[in-house]
């Protein structure tokens, strides 16, 4: 089942809008999230999204991030 979720995390990071993703409260969560980690950028850098990972009790590899951001467009 993990396999197939990284799998189709592309497919669903272009596809699927965010807002069928997550619940309103889940996007304002998100929202502050990012606020509190790009210090007025509209951008987060590789060091503070391991971060922000971390501090959710989530630990990617550089592998797992780098997927990400591939899958983004953002690598």
């Amino acid at each position: 089942m993990e396999r197939t979720k990284r799998v189709r995390s592309h497919y669903r990071v272009q596809y699927i809008p965010l807002e069928e993703m997550f619940t309103s409260q889940e996007l304002m969560d998100l929202r502050a999230a990012f606020d509190a980690v790009s210090m007025g950028q509209d951008f987060v850098d590789r060091e503070a999204l391991q971060n922000s990972f971390s501090n959710l009790g989530i630990f990617p590899s550089e592998e797992m991030l780098d997927e990400l951001l591939n899958s983004i467009g953002k690598l």
